[in-house]
This record gives structure tokens, sequence and C-alpha cells, in this order.
């Protein structure tokens, strides 16, 4: 699978790894957070001996070693807070239930499908009544503010950054993204906090699906901006959701991403292109496509990378629609991918 280059690559940056991280310090950073020395450690193990995931990392940072070490620092205190694949409904309860995402079978390429309905995605409807004794700070205090994804998380990025710093340099923006800790935001906190918890869990679903090598490990997205409001630009918890969203493709599932059509994208949504963009990285940018039309017409316009008899009757092709995911990770990986 690996070519005598990319093997050599992946040993220097797993040594690299092994010599740098210090678990001492690791416990003493983290002992006020709650995390689990043991849980971090597990995480490590898997990470550190995925031959496919090191590679990644060394394409996503452009094999500079103290990047690519930044970034597996970042993914074990998120994998060690998170805990991704123990994800269950009862933790997504608002999310599970919206059926905004589902598995939609595979790509010509033989790469996973999944299809993201917006007009199902409400913000409001995240989240429990305010906890004015949650603090903000406690649940995103190594999480960057969106603003800084764009310099922090591109694919192409070189700078030095810290895992336990959320403040931004260009502090003018950061109060679009920042989660304050008065109670009105509380509630806000809680809705992010589960939505964090739902892309991970369609990420770890879609990772759980593909096709074993040679088949692509990577995802093609089908993203449905019917529903679409520019109130959704206005409102800071949807900008904070949008802004996590990419923050966990980016940074926690980089060189995963292999093709995303935006659908039914409305009048108006270019205002909130312009914001999105400059966030992604150069590489994930140009793998966005905006399609449009109904019917065959629609479904054409896709047909580079999915066959009709795989693309749901939504959107022109001949498959029935497909059913959101209802059940913990595990069960849901078991199962066929299966319609309504």
């Amino acid at each position: 699978v690996f070519s005598a280059k990319e093997k050599e690559d992946i040993q220097k940056l797993k040594e690299f790894i092994e010599h740098a991280l210090n678990w001492k310090k690791w416990e003493d950073e983290h002992s006020s957070e709650n995390r689990v020395l043991e849980d971090a450690q597990q995480v490590f193990e898997e990470l550190i001996n995925d031959k496919h995931h090191l590679l990644r990392l060394l394409i996503a940072r452009k094999h500079n070693l103290d990047d690519c070490y930044k970034l597996f620092v970042e993914q074990l205190n998120f994998r060690a807070k998170w805990k991704p694949k123990e994800t269950t409904p009862d933790d997504i309860p608002h999310a599970i239930k919206s059926k905004a995402w589902r598995l939609c079978g595979y790509s010509k390429e033989g790469c996973i499908i999944s299809n993201y309905k917006l007009k199902y995605w409400k913000p409001s409807d995240y989240g429990p009544p305010p906890s004015p004794e949650k603090s903000s700070s406690t649940l995103y205090s190594y999480m960057p503010s969106v603003s800084s994804f764009s310099s922090y998380y591109s694919s192409s990025s070189n700078k030095d950054t810290n895992t336990n710093e959320n403040t931004d340099k260009n502090e003018e923006n950061t109060e679009d993204i920042t989660l304050e800790t008065s109670s009105s935001s509380s509630k806000r906190d809680d809705a992010i906090d589960e939505y964090v918890r739902y892309v991970s869990y369609m990420c770890e679903l879609m990772i759980g699906k593909m096709k074993e090598h040679p088949a692509p490990q990577k995802f093609v997205v089908l993203f449905d901006l019917e529903g679409f409001e520019k109130s959704m630009v206005l409102s800071k918890r949807a900008r904070g959701m949008i802004g996590k969203l990419i923050y966990v493709a980016q940074a926690q599932y980089p060189e995963r991403l292999f093709k995303v059509y935006l659908i039914n994208a409305p009048w108006g949504f270019s205002t909130a292109w312009k914001l999105i963009k400059p966030v992604l990285d150069e590489k994930t940018a140009s793998k966005v496509e905006f399609v449009s039309g109904t019917g065959d017409a629609l479904a054409k316009s896709m047909s580079d990378h999915i066959d009709e008899d795989v693309l749901s009757t939504v959107y022109g092709g001949t498959h029935p629609e497909y059913a959101a995911p209802s059940l913990e990770l595990c069960k849901e990986i078991e199962k066929e991918i299966s319609t309504e």
C-alpha cells in the first residue's frame, strides 16, 4: 500500500511524535479538565499505530514534522475529551432527531457518500435551558475561534499555535465566535457541544462504512442548501456551529474529503459563501462545486462521480430516499445503509 518513501516518512513522524510527547506534562496541563491519562494513552496508541492516519497528517501539513506533531496533539486532545467513537443517540438527542445528515451509498470511485439537508438543521432546537454554572471557557479552552481556522487548521498552515488557546490575534473578529461565560450563552455552549459530537459521530460513521483499501478512504458530501436563510449568517449560534463543522472536518479528519456538491443554493447564499470560503483551506475549497437544476439535469451534473442508481430520487436519481442514522455508532456501522 505504501511506497518506500512513504514508509520512511511515516516512521520518521512516528519517532518524532513519540520523542516529543511528554505524558507528565500532558497530565499536568489537563488535570483540571477531567481528562484521564489512560484514555489519552489509548487514543495515542490508536493514532500512532495507524500508518494511514500518519500519512494523512504528513500530506495535510506538507511533511513539516513540527506542524504534524501539533495537529497530532490537537487530535489526541479532542478524542480524549469527546470520545467520538463512543457517541450514542443520548449524547446527540436534538441532532439525531433532526435527521439532517444521512449516508447515501458509494461513489464511482468507491468513496462513501453522505447527504446533509440544511432544511432540517435548526440551531434553535439544540441544547437544554441555560446552565449558568457551566463555563464555556472550560468546554472550549483548547478549541480555537472560527476566525483563526483559516490560519491554524488550513492544510497549508505552517504557523506556530497553542492548542490550549482560544483567543485570536484579530480580537475585533472574535466577538462573533468566542463563547461567552454568561448564562445567556451557556445554552449556546451546550448546543455547540452537541453539534461537535454530532459532526464527529457522522465522520466516524462515514469512516466505519468505508470500503476496504484500495478503495479511497474519503468522503463525498451532498450539501443540500434548501432552507438556507440569511438569518443563519446573523446568528451567533449558527456561525458557531458552522465553525465547529469546519474545525472537525479540517483538523480532526484531514485529507478525508473527496468532493462536495452544493445543491439548491438559493439567492443570497453568495453572501454566506464569501464568509465561509476564506475559512476553508485552498485544497478543500477546490473540491467544492455548485450544482443546480432538478431531475435528470441535476443528476447529470453529479454523474462524473455518482451513478444514477445510487443517487436519491430527491436529486434526480433512481434510488429511494436514504434513511438517517438513529442508533449508537457501532450498531449503525454494522447495519446496511438503508432507505426510509
